[in-house]
């Protein structure tokens, strides 16, 4: 990812993982977790598409039930947009029934139908531009048409085309763009200030981790790889840094299911790294220096944990 959208992204991530964590500060503010929803899934949007924009010629591999479930979160919004739409008399009742699925009925649908269904979905919302002011917004029927593509490319839909990088990129680009302007300063921001006497603690805090900070330059950029002997990705493997000397574990990193850790920015000092996977031995570097503005890479390969020596009969 280039370092402006990375240091935006970051930023992004930064805000939601704060406000998830201190959901009890906003249970007040009805419309609060819908939008902070909304984010986590653009956040899986872009997340994939950074992939796509960062594989290499061997291709690449998505994680096939988040973007479903990013892809089932759009559809179930835009439905409810159309039914809302046609249902006023006279009830367009051939309309409704087109789009008329449960939360249910889209998480059992079969996996090669379910990319059909929300297609439907999405045409019915796109078509009919007077569910608009009914809860969905342009870039809802969009964000659906993104998660519609990438739930194809991570099934290996034969029907699908390629998405080339550079429209991954600019992907990045625009739903960024989509959550600075629209979710959070439009609403989120809004929202927020509506605690300014009754939660001080929280509003500060919330405007501190909004700060967009230029990671290139103030950050080490790290990347890295976790494979068996053979080459083989192990997804799910995770990476520990503690600072040099001490227990507390200052950032967690969990490979993805190529194996690959996301790009991560760490603040400049010298790290003890731990990586771990159930089945693997576990392996530690001691003293790793991180220098503010470079890149620091790994590619570390797990060794299969020993079986256990069988104990004799006892006679």
């Amino acid at each position: 990812m280039e370092t402006r959208s990375a240091n935006q992204v970051n930023e992004i991530r930064a805000t939601f993982q704060f406000c998830t964590s201190n959901a009890t500060s906003t249970s007040s503010i009805l419309a609060f977790a819908g939008v902070l929803a909304t984010v986590g899934n653009k956040l899986i949007l872009i997340d994939s598409y950074d992939i796509i924009a960062e594989a290499t010629t061997k291709g690449i591999t998505l994680d096939t039930k988040e973007v479903r479930s990013v892809m089932e979160f759009f559809a179930y919004k835009c439905l409810n947009a159309v039914i809302a739409f046609a249902s006023p008399a006279p009830a367009n009742k051939t309309l409704i029934a087109l789009v008329k699925y449960s939360k249910t009925q889209l998480r059992e649908a079969k996996k090669e139908d379910i990319a059909a269904i929300c297609e439907t979905i999405r045409k019915a919302a796109h078509d009919n531009s007077g569910c608009l002011s009914n809860g969905i917004t342009v870039s809802d029927i969009t964000d659906l048409a993104s998660a519609i593509s990438l739930y194809n490319t991570a099934s290996s839909n034969p029907r699908q085309a390629i998405i080339e990088k550079s429209y991954a990129k600019e992907q990045i680009k625009v739903l960024t763009k989509e959550i600075q302007q629209d979710l959070f300063k439009n609403q989120m921001d809004t929202m927020v200030n509506t605690l300014i006497g009754s939660n001080d603690a929280f509003v500060e805090k919330y405007y501190k981790v909004r700060k967009i900070v230029n990671l290139g330059i103030s950050h080490t950029k790290f990347k890295g790889t976790v494979t068996k002997t053979d080459k083989t990705p192990i997804p799910v493997a995770i990476l520990k840094i503690m600072a040099t000397g001490k227990q507390e574990i200052d950032y967690t990193i969990e490979a993805d299911v190529n194996g690959v850790f996301p790009n991560t920015y760490i603040k400049p000092t010298d790290y003890d790294m731990q990586i771990e996977c159930p089945g693997y031995i576990t392996q530690n570097e001691i003293k790793i220096h991180f220098t503010a503005g470079k890149a620091l890479k790994r590619s570390y390969i797990l060794i299969p944990t020993p079986p256990p020596i069988p104990t004799p009969p006892t006679e």
